[in-house]
């Protein structure tokens, strides 16, 4: 983890715009592991915020959507 909030204060970290296309599946995998604790913070808090803007537009879709370990065991666990 700190090697990644490393990277973050090299020169080249600044704000980047992205756009994503997705699909439902690939969404919900997406949330499935990126939604974890284990992942990175700037991504989780991305996945996070995609998560909400979802379940308010396909609240049926993404009911169960996020980490596994909100259901279950961690499949990040090693």
């Amino acid at each position: 983890m700190a090697i990644e909030d490393a990277r973050y204060v090299f020169p080249n970290a600044c704000e980047t715009k992205i756009v994503v296309t997705m699909n439902a599946r690939t969404l919900l995998h997406f949330f499935n592991h990126r939604c974890c604790t284990r992942a990175q913070w700037e991504i989780r808090q991305v996945a996070d915020e995609m998560l909400k803007q979802v379940k308010e537009v396909a609240p049926t879709i993404f009911k169960f959507a996020g980490p596994s370990c909100i259901r279950g065991a961690c499949k990040e666990e090693v």
